[in-house]
């Protein structure tokens, strides 16, 4: 086996010949465990075993591979081969989705081999399109135009052209429109005749980008339509996704919301894909470093023990002729080190433990702020889909899709609510308010969401609320919460029978305490599962996820929510026979100090809306037009406070977010004000100074009911 086989092998990987690669890789390895090949040989081979690993999608296995190739390379001290397998490794987590630790390899490539320009021309366009993953588009540049300077002393025309492309997308991205058009006219240039059409159509991706944030919709149509010729949105791959993306905007901006639509069903399937396959790849480079990493910790192992047994035989040798006072010596010695191994294995133990609670703590933050940003812009999307999904004129494909986009939006909401109330029970930041509840509305209204799904599948939904108190002090919002998430799960289980929500007053030990209690027919839950389930992520079984869905989040958000309250969930089950899950609350009785008051005139004609978020806005002023004659839009308090002195409102409705001094804003105005929360409720003397509080993400039916004749009242503090 020569190094001309290893090169052999490396060819037909090239051509996709795999098999036979494979057959002159294995008899390598065979005459390697006969010393008949070169240590260097050895190392190509096992980096050709890496590259099979790769072609066939099994990512922890070619990066094992690739590590040791480069520890056999290092060994004999071959620089470039080494450099070959640290641009190996470099691109799989370049591809897994871990561009900072691509970058790390490939910069570790450079330092280690500069002899060979191709090598170094790769490696920092690669480092370029890692930069732009991380969205550091001006590093992006810098290591692009780095590797446009080596393809031109080399006078490769053909990496010329493709990096100025990579180019013109990193000045795209930092706004730098006329020295992207300027780059783009170069490329174009220096595009040969015999270039393939992959190239091309790139290229008039980019115009059309160019074009949009120029503003020119028609240039921009016509070159991503250029771009885009022949091929099909339903069947293109991830090569094609940021055209489809780009197409989409330009689309949508110049009023072809149709084709526009098209091209985001594109990019949503292509992005499903690549998400996936991104995880996957992600999954393995974890767990082939963590095996790595235990190979080489148990290797060390073995090492020492045998240091030690070599060390101790000595010492025995030694000590044969001088009995007891050596031996005592020895052993004292022993006892001491283990004596130190076992603190210094007790302080690493305990500084590990430090670094996962700050771990820990840093992803539940970052969990926390990341469902806290999304909220405002899913509340735009379910907004504007609910007020598109009203218009009677819709025809029946596009409201189908509309559909298909709220009803996602809701599953989206449902799940960053979970999420960010995990990361907030993680944090010990998970906050109730208090206020006045009036009980007997709440639940009803939770269950009417319900109605027509139970109606659909058959289902009998009861409500047995005539022990129901009218109002309890507490926090609507988060019973709203738990008791939906109790009848989602009851709907779900229940395939026929009934389901029935029920209220009652009891007196124990505790004092008075109001029981809510969800009772369903279904499959019910063996003995075993009670606690089980209020764990989080837990379900009673896979099958029982793969059936019915869900994340195992629910239950736990909801038991520790009921605890915040002051009271718990309990469950009573048995399989085959229906469950019944209740939620313990105390019964307070709200104070002297607590009112109803009017929700405002139902023939009010004009709303003052305090938001400063532009999406938001757009959302608000959709809802609000069918209801109110004018409707108006201030950025803070201030604004508020100059508009109401000289215009007449009806109706005031705050975002939080927006308000930066509620005490000022109550004494401006007697008008009815509804306050809108994020993800912390709001303090207790603005839920005293609202006439009606409600949480985002904001629906449309909602809001509207916010605006409730003047016969109906809603509790609040006075």
């Amino acid at each position: 086996m020569s190094e001309a086989d290893a090169v052999v092998s490396r060819a037909l990987i090239s051509l996709g010949r795999i098999d036979e690669a494979e057959a002159i890789i294995r008899l390598g390895f065979s005459r390697a465990k006969a010393n008949e090949v070169a240590p260097k040989v050895i190392g190509e081979l096992t980096l050709s075993s890496g590259r099979i690993h790769q072609y066939r999608g099994d990512v922890q296995g070619a990066l094992g591979a690739f590590q040791k190739a480069y520890g056999i390379f290092r060994s004999v001290a071959e620089k470039r081969s080494q450099a070959v397998a640290l641009q190996s490794i470099a691109k799989l987590y370049l591809d897994g989705g871990d561009s900072e630790s691509a970058i790390k390899y490939y910069t570790q490539s450079d330092d280690e081999y500069v002899g060979d320009p191709l090598m170094a021309l790769s490696s920092r366009n690669n480092r370029g399109t890692a930069y732009l993953l991380l969205e550091k588009p001006r590093d992006a540049e810098l290591a692009f135009k780095q590797a446009l300077g080596i393809a031109e002393k080399i006078g490769s025309a053909k990496y010329a052209t493709r990096i100025l492309g990579n180019i013109v997308q990193a000045q795209i991205a930092q706004g730098q429109i006329n020295g992207a058009s300027a780059t783009l006219d170069r490329a174009f240039a220096s595009l040969q005749h015999d270039e393939s059409a992959a190239e091309v159509w790139r290229f008039w991706q980019r115009r059309a980008e160019i074009a949009l944030l120029q503003k020119d919709f028609r240039t921009a149509t016509a070159c991503i339509e250029k771009a885009l010729s022949g091929v099909d949105s339903k069947t293109s791959d991830s090569t094609f996704r940021e055209a489809h993306a780009a197409a989409y905007e330009i689309y949508r901006a110049s009023g072809r919301q149709y084709d526009a639509l098209v091209q985001l069903e594109a990019v949503w399937r292509i992005d499903k894909a690549t998400a996936k396959l991104t995880a996957t790849n992600s999954a393995a480079l974890m767990a082939a470093r963590f095996d790595f990493a235990n190979q080489n910790t148990r290797i060390a192992q073995l090492k020492a023990k045998e240091l030690e047994l070599q060390r101790n035989f000595l010492i025995a040798v030694i000590a044969g002729g001088t009995a007891a006072l050596i031996l005592l010596t020895f052993g004292l010695i022993l006892i001491t080190r283990s004596r130190n191994r076992e603190r210094s294995a007790k302080l690493l133990l305990a500084q590990t433990n430090r670094d996962l609670e700050k771990a820990i703590v840093a992803k539940m933050e970052f969990l926390a702020t990341t469902s806290h940003e999304i909220r405002t812009p899913l509340n735009g999307i379910l907004g504007m889909t609910q007020v598109m999904l009203s218009d009677r004129k819709l025809n029946v494909t596009m409201r189908d899709r509309i559909g298909i986009v709220h009803d996602a939006g809701e599953a989206m909401r449902s799940l960053v609510d979970d999420i960010l109330d995990v990361a907030k029970m993680e944090t010990g930041k998970l906050a109730v308010g208090s206020g006045i509840v009036d009980l007997k509305s709440t639940l009803q209204q939770v269950a009417q969401v319900w109605r027509l799904q139970a109606d659909a599948a058959g289902v009998g939904l009861v409500l047995m609320l005539d022990d129901c108190p009218e109002v309890i002090e507490g926090d609507a919002g988060r019973i709203r919460q738990i008791i939906f998430n109790l009848l989602s799960n009851a709907m779900k289980f229940t395939e026929k029978g009934k389901v029935e929500l029920a209220v009652r007053t009891v007196v124990s030990g505790a004092g008075h305490r109001v029981q809510i209690s969800v009772h369903d027919s279904g499959i019910g839950i063996a003995p075993e599962w009670h606690e089980s389930i209020f764990e989080l992520f837990q379900q009673v079984d896979g099958g029982t996820t793969r059936k019915y869905g869900g994340t195992g989040l629910g239950l736990a958000i909801c038991r520790n929510l009921a605890r915040a309250m002051g009271g718990d969930i309990s469950v009573e089950s048995e399989t085959g026979f229906g469950s019944t899950f209740t939620l313990d609350l105390p019964f307070v009785v709200p104070t002297s100090a607590m009112a109803l008051r009017p929700t405002g005139d139902a023939g009010a004609r004009a709303v003052l809306v305090i938001e400063h978020n532009p999406l938001t806005r757009g959302m608000m002023r959709a809802i609000l037009s069918a209801r109110f004659d004018v409707v108006a839009f201030v950025g803070d308090v201030a604004e508020a406070t100059g508009y109401l002195a000289l215009e007449k409102v009806d109706w005031i409705v705050a975002d939080a977010s927006s308000v930066d001094d509620f005490t000022r804003l109550f004494k401006a105005t007697d008008l009815p004000i509804i306050v809108v929360e994020g993800a912390d409720p709001v303090a207790g003397d603005v839920r005293a100074g609202a006439h009606v509080t409600l949480a985002k993400p904001l629906t449309k039916s909602a809001l509207l009911a916010a605006f409730a004749g003047s016969d109906k009242t809603v509790a609040v503090a006075a």
